[in-house]
C-alpha cells in the first residue's frame, strides 16, 4: 500500500424525530481532519430540512457549538405539551340537599319536630360563588401541529329577585332577611317562606325572619316562629304561632286549651276554640267559643251570627259581637280597658311592695332592740341579737 491522500469532510448532522413528535433529537457526526464543525445555521438548517418548525432549543444549540459532544442524541427541538383546562364550578354557600330526617333522641324516641329543612339568611349574606373555567394551554409539536386540550365546561351564575351580584360578577348576595333554596340550578331569595302542604313531621318546627305562609294546616304540637306575617290556608291546631307582624289564618284556631297564638301586630280567623292568644293589635274573628283573647286594639266578631261564649276576653279598646255568653250560663268574662298589660304589671308590683313592706315592718322591733342595746353599751349583747 502506498501514500493516499484522503478527501476532508464536514460534520455531519443526523435527526430522529420521536414517535409522538414532540422532540426532535440531532446526532452530530464528528468533521475530518482540516474538515469544518456545524455552525448554528447548519443545525437550524438542519432541522428545518426534515420539517421542524416549532420548539426549536436555541439554548441548547449553543452549548453544543460551545462544547461539543458527538455520537449522541441530542433534543435541538421540543414540542409543547397541551395544558389541559377544568370546568368552570359553583360553591353555594347553603345547604342546597336540607334534611328532612328526624333527629334521634337519648331515650330512642324520634323527635319529628327539629327537621332543618330551610335555611335561613339574612341581608347581605353570601350566597354563591362561581369559579370561571380554566380554558387550558394549547400546545404544539415539533412540526407546529397545535395540540388542543379538551374542551371545559362553562357556567354562569343563576339566581332570581332580591340578589346581588358584585362586580366580578363571579359572587352573589342576598339583598333581603329571608330563606334561599336551589331550585333546578337557579338560587332564589325569598321574604317569605312558602310551606305548600302542612306543619307537620314532613315540615318540623319553622323559624324563619321573614314571613311563612302555609298552604295547609298547622297540627297539633308544632311551632311556627317568624319576624314578619303567618299566614295560614287551613286550620290551626293546638300548636305555637309566635309572630313580629300579623296572623291570619283562614278557617279557624282550635287550641284544644294547648293552644298558644301571640302576634306582636293583629290576628285574623274565622273562629278561635278552646284556644289562647295574645296580639298587640286588634282581633278580627267570625266567633270564639271557650277561649282566652286578649289584645291591645280592639276584638271585633261581628259575623252576622258572631258570638262570643265563654272563656275570657281583654282588650284595650273595644269588645263587638252579636251575641255575648250563653244561655246555658257558661261563664263569659270580658275586660276592657286601656292598656292591660301595664295593670298587669302594676298590681304584680303592688304585691311586691306589699311584701317588702311586711318585711320591714317585722324588722323594726329587731332594729329597735339593737339601738337600745347600743345605747346601754352592751356591745355584746348587741352582736348576739344580730
Amino acid at each position: 500500500l502506498g501514500p493516499y491522500s484522503f478527501p476532508a469532510f464536514s460534520a455531519i448532522l443526523e435527526t430522529t424525530i420521536a414517535e409522538d413528535d414532540m422532540t426532535c433529537f440531532g446526532k452530530v457526526y464528528p468533521p475530518s481532519l482540516n474538515g469544518s464543525e456545524l455552525s448554528r445555521a447548519d443545525i437550524v438548517n438542519g432541522l428545518k430540512k426534515v420539517g421542524v418548525r416549532y420548539g426549536i432549543q436555541d439554548d441548547t444549540i449553543e452549548e453544543f457549538l460551545k462544547k461539543p459532544v458527538y455520537f449522541t442524541d441530542i433534543p435541538f427541538a421540543l414540542g409543547k405539551r397541551e395544558v389541559e383546562g377544568k370546568d368552570a364550578s359553583i360553591e353555594y354557600h347553603f345547604n342546597v340537599n336540607p334534611s328532612r330526617r328526624p333527629n334521634l333522641n337519648e331515650d330512642g324516641s324520634v323527635d319529628y319536630h327539629d327537621l332543618e329543612i330551610m335555611n335561613p339568611i339574612a341581608k347581605g349574606d353570601l350566597l354563591a360563588t362561581l369559579y370561571p373555567a380554566d380554558l387550558g394551554q394549547i400546545g404544539s409539536d415539533v412540526f407546529g401541529h397545535k395540540l388542543h386540550p379538551l374542551p371545559v365546561k362553562q357556567l354562569m351564575l343563576s339566581y332570581g329577585r332580591d340578589i346581588q351580584l358584585d362586580e366580578d360578577r363571579v359572587h352573589i348576595y342576598s339583598d333581603v332577611d329571608g330563606y334561599v333554596r336551589l331550585n333546578q340550578g337557579k338560587v332564589e331569595v325569598s321574604k317569605v317562606y312558602l310551606v305548600f302542604g302542612d306543619v307537620d313531621t314532613s315540615t318540623g318546627n319553622i323559624k324563619f325572619p321573614g314571613s311563612v305562609h302555609v298552604k295547609g294546616s298547622v297540627r297539633g304540637g308544632f311551632r311556627i316562629e317568624c319576624d314578619g306575617n303567618i299566614e295560614v290556608d287551613g286550620v290551626v291546631e293546638d300548636a305555637t304561632l309566635v309572630s313580629g307582624g300579623d296572623i291570619i289564618v283562614k278557617h279557624g284556631i282550635q287550641g284544644r286549651h294547648k293552644g298558644n297564638i301571640r302576634a306582636q301586630g293583629n290576628l285574623i280567623c274565622k273562629f278561635i276554640e278552646s284556644g289562647n292568644a295574645t296580639v298587640g293589635g286588634y282581633v278580627e274573628a267570625g266567633s270564639l267559643i271557650m277561649s282566652e283573647v286578649s289584645a291591645e286594639g280592639d276584638i271585633n266578631i261581628e259575623e252576622k251570627k258572631g258570638s262570643i261564649t265563654g272563656g275570657k276576653l281583654r282588650s284595650g279598646g273595644n269588645i263587638c259581637a252579636q251575641v255575648i255568653g250563653s244561655d246555658v250560663e257558661t261563664a263569659t268574662r270580658v275586660e276592657i280597658g286601656p292598656d292591660f298589660e301595664t295593670k298587669k304589671r302594676y298590681k304584680e308590683l303592688e304585691g311586691i311592695l306589699s311584701s317588702a313592706s311586711k318585711t320591714i315592718e317585722e324588722s323594726v322591733p329587731e332594729l329597735q332592740k339593737m339601738e337600745l342595746s347600743l345605747v346601754r353599751g352592751n356591745r355584746k349583747q348587741g352582736k348576739q341579737s344580730i
